[in-house]
């Protein structure tokens, strides 16, 4: 090893056990704030705390309420009625999670109490609203969530209110002494059934009272758990040094130093999974993720610059959020004369005064609220963007004059394959990817390459929907904000404007280079057209969705969101023309225009077991984008009309793709079978990596509260019961199957293309990219591997046959027929110039 290697390791080494400290150092932060807030309860020692509590509480209370449903005296027996709303897990839960708070914080004993009742009263008053009248806490749930109400005194506050919309009228109303008596008889059960707590007797001045401590048992619990919580929180981050290199064991890692979790080849391995792939033959698989590691790495310091300019700014351009929220609308001028006048209860007491007001001062309140409601879900959302912004630029600056980056790769239970790192690698969000170019740079020599090079820009900008001379005509056209992009890409923000900004500042600061005689490094990305339905066009032989998803050729991409716009369109006008029940929704959908953003989304889980109400959610958020603060159409209805609109886009869906429909109707009926016989699901992919499905049944204690967690809450405690869950196996299926064709149709691309000298891959499952240099060849290749697989491989035959050889011979008369195929001639890919484009 020569000295220089010597010191790179070294170095390698260093950064590891940092990625450690750092990990830990979190870890410990995320308790401390979490401990300062009173909210100890929910870090992950404090969770497996209450999970190992809650059960034999759970079990407690219910024997008391037997007691007191037996009509036998006792002094306890005053709270039965109170509490008799709730689940026995629930109040367990709330106890809980109360006690655990209040011993951190060393909180007195009556404090704990009257938490605890007050808790448990808030519990049971939601409880009962919920049950006179679940769609409006539901909504009301919703609508806390969107806005990112997070205290619970003001959670509390407007839940209050709901009831008030449809005069209900909830007898849920304890008083201070109630609420001490319902605390002090769970908190004693906790103290009893648990031995997690105790209460010693301190002295303040010259008074002495109760508090609430962690029991020893408990202290020495807690602690063991942060420490290993500490070691468990490695911070991924990417290698200066090639990492180790994969030799198809499964339980060694790319970094050079051990840890307590190492990152093994695949990811939360069963141990039935373990067992199956020791006899596997990973060869290619191994050898893929070889290649994708070897891949060198340098961070774009242009592209780095302008971000941190841009962020330093507080613009919320180019996809970046602003840099402080949003402020909130400000208040009309009559709204601040009542402030003065009513002084700080202005609000409570504006309600109170609401018929003084004007009609027009209504209308004006009430659009200032929708107005403020939007703002606060903006800032909401934005709120972990701004984080994940501010880590990633940190990890890029610590590496900015780093030669070489590296980035190892491991596998899921489908063999699909990701970047270990977190945050900054190359399957990131657009500011991450525009910041990695290649460690090293390849000349464009020839037309081809550099016409590749120049589809990257105009893909990268959004112009994407014409043939390739087109876009290379959309280049050309554009020469001066290019170059001025580059000059100063703060004062030229025409790049903000792209689809993927950073991916296309990335490729001007590039193709200028290139004008200039310099080598290309950034990776030209070519990403196919609705995967997921390619891949089921291809194994069905379909004409139909396979000219919908660009397996055969033709002059301009084929655009199957559009198609199916186009469809739900005429679904519209019929409902209107022929005055249709909700047929006034339709004729505003129409007005609207029904485009490819409403119909993206769902098109894209489709093949992925995208149900109706997920398309109804996508349908939803694409409309809320769309109208960002204009006045709705639909009045209080939107909610109404965006299901209505999101069953004609399902429907439209599977009009466009009847023969994946049908193959994963197929799939879905023989899991059922399988899972009926408490089996798993294996089946091994072309690639040689054998893809292993148990959705096992499980007790799930699921415990939901209201105010007791984060707006509404659901704590799950796992007991494994025997036999498969049918329903999971079944939905779970047909993505898992669609998703292990895509794994294994990058793992034999990457390794073909490597035998014909492309040395550097970005890959993203559905996204194959290189130096413009190589290109042309990765292009041929995969669509050469894709032809090959799909031509050799019969993979639902191979898949019912595989099935077979675990699954009793008398089972078999259940399984279904195969799906019929269709006559597209797969050889039309290699010439199909949108296949990947």
């Amino acid at each position: 090893m020569t000295i220089q290697n010597t010191q790179a390791l070294s170095r390698q080494l260093a950064l590891e056990n940092e990625m450690r400290e750092y990990g830990a150092q979190r870890f410990r932060r995320s308790m401390e704030k979490a401990t300062k807030n009173k909210r100890g309860a929910e870090t992950e020692p404090g969770m497996a705390l209450i999970r190992e509590a809650i059960l034999p509480l759970s079990k407690e209370i219910e024997a008391w309420r037997e007691e007191c449903a037996s009509g036998r005296a006792g002094r306890r027996h005053a709270a039965y009625k109170l509490v008799e709303i709730l689940p026995a897990d629930v109040i367990a839960f709330v106890t809980i999670k109360v006690l655990i708070n209040s011993a951190i914080s060393g909180s007195p004993l009556t404090y704990s109490y009257t938490s605890i009742g007050t808790a448990l009263e808030d519990e049971a008053w939601c409880k009962e609203l919920a049950t006179k009248d679940r769609g409006l806490m539901d909504n009301m749930v919703k609508n806390l969530k969107r806005r990112g109400v997070t205290t619970r005194k003001n959670r509390r506050a407007m839940l209050k209110v709901a009831p008030k919309i449809k005069d209900i009228e909830l007898k849920t109303n304890w008083g201070n002494r109630q609420t001490v008596i319902v605390g002090s008889l769970f908190a004693h059960m906790a103290f009893t059934v648990t031995g997690f707590f105790e209460t010693p007797t301190l002295s303040k001045g010259k008074r002495e009272q109760l508090v609430l401590r962690f029991s020893e048992k408990a202290n020495e619990w807690f602690e063991k758990r942060k420490e290993f919580g500490e070691l468990l929180h490695p911070l991924a981050l990417p290698m200066i040094v090639p990492p180790s290199p994969r030799t198809g064991d499964l339980t060694s890692g790319p970094y050079f130093s051990a840890m307590k979790r190492p990152h093994t080849l695949v990811k939360r391995l069963r141990k039935d999974h373990v067992k199956t792939l020791e006899g596997a033959n990973l060869t290619k698989v191994v050898k893929a993720i070889n290649h994708l590691d070897q891949t060198s790495w340098k961070i774009s310091t242009p592209v780095l610059d302008a971000l941190a300019a841009l962020w330093q700014a507080g613009h919320p351009i180019a996809g970046l959020p602003a840099r402080e929220e949003l402020p909130l609308p400000e208040r009309l001028s009559w709204m601040i004369e009542e402030d003065k006048r009513l002084g700080k209860r202005s609000k409570a007491q504006l309600k109170k005064t609401k018929k003084r007001l004007t009609k027009k001062q209504e209308k004006e309140l009430k659009e200032w609220k929708v107005a403020s409601v939007r703002v606060r879900e903006k800032n909401n959302l934005s709120r972990s963007k701004r984080i994940s912004i501010e880590r990633l630029m940190e990890v890029a600056q610590k590496f900015r004059n780093e030669k070489a980056l590296y980035f190892p790769h491991d596998l899921d239970f489908r063999g699909r394959i990701y970047d270990i790192p977190t945050g900054l690698h190359p399957q990131g969000a657009d500011y991450a990817r525009g910041m990695l170019v290649f460690a090293e740079g390849k000349y464009v020599r020839n037309t081809e390459a550099m016409h590749w090079l120049m589809i990257h820009g105009a893909n990268t900008y959004g112009y994407d929907k014409v043939g390739f001379p087109d876009r290379v005509q959309w280049v050309k056209d554009h020469m001066k904000q290019i170059a001025a992009t580059v000059e100063d890409p703060i004062g030229n923000l025409w790049w903000a404007e792209a689809d993927k900004p950073f991916c296309f500042l990335a490729w001007c600061f590039d193709y200028m280079g290139v004008l200039s005689g310099e080598p290309s490094y950034i990776p030209v990305a070519m990403d196919g057209s609705c995967n997921g339905l390619q891949h089921f066009s291809a194994m069905l032989r379909d004409e139909i969705g396979g000219r919908a998803v660009n397996l055969v050729p033709g002059d301009v991409p084929s655009d199957i969101y559009a198609e199916v716009a186009k469809l739900v369109t005429t679904k519209l006008e019929r409902e209107v023309e022929e005055e249709l029940a909700d047929h006034w929704m339709a004729e505003e959908w129409l007005k609207l225009g029904i485009n490819r953003k409403l119909t993206k989304r769902p098109t894209m889980v489709m093949p992925y077991g995208g149900q109706l109400t997920a398309t109804m959610q996508y349908v939803e958020d694409a409309y809320r984008e769309s109208m960002d603060g204009k006045e709705s159409p639909f009045g209080h209805d939107e909610r109404r009309a965006c299901v209505h609109l999101g069953k004609h886009v399902h429907h439209g869906i599977r009009e466009v793709v009847i023969k994946a429909a049908e193959a994963m109707k197929w799939l879905q009926q023989v899991a059922r079978v399988i899972a009926s016989n408490d089996l798993p699901i294996k089946w091994t992919t072309p690639s040689g990596f054998i893809c292993y499905q148990a959705y096992r049944n499980t007790k799930l204690l699921s415990i939901e509260t209201y105010l007791s967690g984060r707006i509404k809450k659901k704590i799950y405690i796992r007991e494994d019961q025997p036999g498969m869950s049918v329903n999971k196996m079944s939905t779970g299926i047909a993505p898992n199957f669609v998703h292990s064709l895509d794994a294994t149709a990058l793992i034999l691309t990457v390794n073909s293309a490597a035998k014909e000298g492309v040395t550097h891959f970005a890959m993203i499952h559905d996204s194959y990219g290189t130096h413009a240099a190589d290109t042309a060849q990765l292009a041929y290749t995969l669509r050469e591997q894709f032809v090959k697989m799909y031509s050799k491989h019969d993979v639902l035959k191979d898949f019912l046959d595989e099935v077979k050889t675990y699954l009793p011979e008398k089972e078999w008369e259940k399984l279904p027929p195969l799906p019929s195929k269709g006559m597209l001639d797969l050889r039309q890919v290699l010439d199909s110039e949108f296949f990947f484009a």
